[in-house]
């Protein structure tokens, strides 16, 4: 069995000739035990494992289509049989303010490329990568952040494995508690960030934990 946490009514293929309009979370029975690929169109809006159901059974994102997000929080939280995100393309999050915990706890996870990634609309990334101690590259040095107030413990034992963020505006950034905890960045791009958000004005009244 696969059950998929959605939130909305959409299309679903589910990689062994049924394909089904369904509403919410829903659960698909296989007459034969394997790995199937998945995929869901129309009008899905949220996918939310919160680390609980069947977190373990997903093993990649092979593509993220046209689907318009309305919020990544917890989407994909403790999918430890995660081991990448293939998909080259990038989601929607033009209706997206929640990525809080989106991929936290994905301790498998080796790679996805975000670079592309559109968060201008993104106002918290409460740990939204904590708790990957396996990931070796996540290139996010040129995010877009104006929106985003909420930081804390984003990275927290989580690798960037070495990008500068002298590209992120944290001005509007509160909270920055645990930010990049366990994480390392060289001197060079340390630098780099230091002095960038020196020259920022953030409404906050607390230290930033590298």
């Amino acid at each position: 069995q696969f059950t998929i946490p959605a939130i909305g009514t959409y299309d679903i293929d589910w990689g062994d000739g049924t394909i089904e309009t369904l509403t919410g979370t829903q659960t698909h029975t296989y007459s034969v035990a394997g790995t199937y690929d998945v995929s869901v169109s129309g009008g899905l809006q949220q996918i939310n494992f919160n680390n609980g159901g069947d977190k373990s059974k997903l093993t990649d994102i092979k593509q993220w289509g046209d689907i318009a997000w309305t919020s990544l929080g917890n989407a994909f939280r403790g999918c430890a049989s995660l081991n990448a995100v293939s998909a080259t393309d990038a989601p929607d999050l033009s209706g997206v303010t929640n990525m809080g915990f989106a991929f936290a706890l994905c301790t498998n996870l080796q790679s996805m490329n975000v670079v592309s990634w559109d968060v201008s609309n993104v106002t918290s990334l409460f740990a939204a990568f904590a708790g990957n101690p396996n990931m070796a590259t996540l290139d996010v040095s040129n995010w877009t952040t104006t929106s985003v107030t909420n930081l804390a413990y984003c990275f927290q034992d989580s690798p960037l494995f070495d990008y500068s963020l002298a590209n992120w505006d944290i001005n509007q950034v509160t909270s920055f508690i645990d930010f990049l905890d366990g994480g390392t960045l060289s001197t060079p791009n340390y630098d780099a960030t230091l002095i960038s958000w020196a020259a920022q004005a953030p409404n906050m009244n607390e230290a930033i934990s590298f």
